[in-house]
Order: C-alpha cells, then sequence, then structure tokens
C-alpha cells in the first residue's frame, strides 16, 4: 500500500487516506527517506532527512501522530474512576521513583564479574544502574546492524515493570543530558567509564543518536553517514552484543 500511494498526489491520498497517513506521504513525497527493518518481534521503521524544513514538518507531524496514539491509548486501557498511577507501585505518581534497591536488584548485582561492577561504581552514568540494579535484567536487548548504523532495543520482559522501566531510562538520560551541558563530552571526561566513553567517542564524532520510550520498553538509534563513524558504530553494536550475550548468560 505505502508503494502504491507514494506515487500518488496530495489530492488522491486525501481521498482515500486519514489524515494522517496522507500527510505521511506527502512528507515522503518532499524527500523523507524510510528504511524497513524486519526484527524477530516485529518491524522497525526509520525515516530520516538531512532538510531542516522538512526535519521539522517530519517532528510536528510525529508529535500530532503520538498525541493521537495517546489518547487512544488512554481511552482503551484506563480502568473507570482510576486515579493517577504510580510508576511502579509504591511511589506517589507526582513524586520521582525513589524505590529502593530489592532482593532481585542485590542478586543481579551479585552475578556481574568483580572488574565490571567495580568500574561501573566509579561512573556517573552507570550509578544510575547501582541505584536500581534489578533493572539491568528487567529488559530482553537486541541489537540491529543497519547499513548507516545501528538500532537498540529493549523490551520489558514483565510488563507489569514498564513504567518503573521508563522511569529508570529517563533518569539515566537525563544524565546523560546533564553531563553535555555545553553540548559536548568535555565535561564528562574522567567521570564516566570506558564503556560509556565509546558511546561519547561517537557522538564527538557527529553520529546522529535519537533515543525514545517505546510502548513496551525504549529504542536506540544511532547512525552516520561517515563511513569511518559508521565503522565505530558497528564495532560497538559488536561490543554491546556480547555484553548482551554475557548478561543473558547470567540470568
Amino acid at each position: 500500500m505505502c508503494a502504491k500511494f507514494i506515487n500518488k498526489t496530495d489530492a488522491e491520498c486525501s481521498d482515500s487516506l486519514c489524515g494522517g497517513c496522507a500527510d505521511y506521504f506527502k512528507l515522503r513525497r518532499k524527500g523523507l527517506e524510510e528504511e524497513r527493518i524486519q526484527t524477530p518481534n516485529g518491524t522497525i521503521i526509520l525515516t530520516r532527512t538531512s532538510d531542516p524544513a522538512l526535519l521539522k514538518d517530519v517532528h510536528s507531524w510525529s508529535a500530532r501522530v503520538r498525541e493521537m496514539m495517546a489518547s487512544l491509548d488512554a481511552a482503551a486501557f484506563a480502568a473507570p474512576g482510576a486515579e493517577s498511577e504510580s510508576c511502579c507501585g509504591t511511589c506517589s505518581s507526582e513524586a520521582t521513583c525513589t524505590v529502593e534497591t530489592t532482593d532481585a536488584g542485590e542478586a543481579a548485582m551479585a552475578k556481574l564479574p568483580p572488574a565490571m561492577l567495580e568500574e561501573m561504581k566509579k561512573c556517573v552514568l552507570c550509578t544510575v544502574m547501582m541505584e536500581q540494579p534489578e533493572m539491568m535484567f528487567a529488559a530482553k536487548p537486541e541489537v540491529v546492524t543497519l547499513k548507516s548504523g545501528v538500532i537498540f532495543t529493549d523490551t520489558v520482559i514483565d510488563k507489569a515493570n514498564v513504567k518503573k522501566y521508563h522511569a529508570f531510562q529517563t533518569k539515566f538520560h537525563d544524565r546523560i543530558e546533564e553531563l553535555k551541558v555545553d553540548e559536548s563530552w568535555a565535561s564528562a571526561k574522567g567521570k564516566i567509564c570506558s564503556f560509556c566513553w565509546k558511546f561519547a567517542e561517537i557522538d564527538e564524532a557527529g553520529a546522529i543518536i535519537d533515543w525514545s520510550l517505546t510502548n513496551d520498553g525504549t529504542v536506540t538509534v544511532i547512525t552516520s553517514k561517515e563511513p569511518a563513524v559508521v565503522e565505530k558504530i558497528h564495532a560497538l553494536a559488536e561490543e554491546v552484543k556480547a555484553c548482551c550475550e554475557m548478561f543473558e548468560a547470567m540470568q
């Protein structure tokens, strides 16, 4: 159907499609590129453009679609008369989650190699995981290699932990932004572990790193048009795969 409508005019699309879909094909005809990646759990659709004006339109369109989907989800799943929900069941919905480490978290830390654990304790990013170590094993990771980079997805295993996992990941990425107050990693030198620094080096090299929450976890997309940077991204992807295999073996 996409192949059919991409060649139709704006008017033809408006006659046959809803507003959101018609607007999407309008963006495609303006030059928005699309790549579809099949995964064991479904499909990832990656869109990109180097045109700042078109990118602004894409972000505006996606914001409208997200708002529409959120309203549909709220209508479909909200319990009648339910109050605002806590992210983890033990904190208030208004407060930042500060759940103490559980027995599962202690067990998770006990599985980590001692050398890795010591380095993580000294890293201002990894300390977020030290605060809630059970979250390190709460999601199933997947690494999908692209021609221009990589996609990392985390799917929460127990759906009851999705909101808690979202809060955990949001805190981790907020910490990244705190380190990059000057939009560079200069202030973070010496404060993060060698593994986190590999992501920082790729970011400094000009890679595009985008991250978002999904309905059941998170997705991170890292791409570049520079062959040398893509090579570094692919090398890092292989390291992440090795870590995922190690973590899976621990469980």
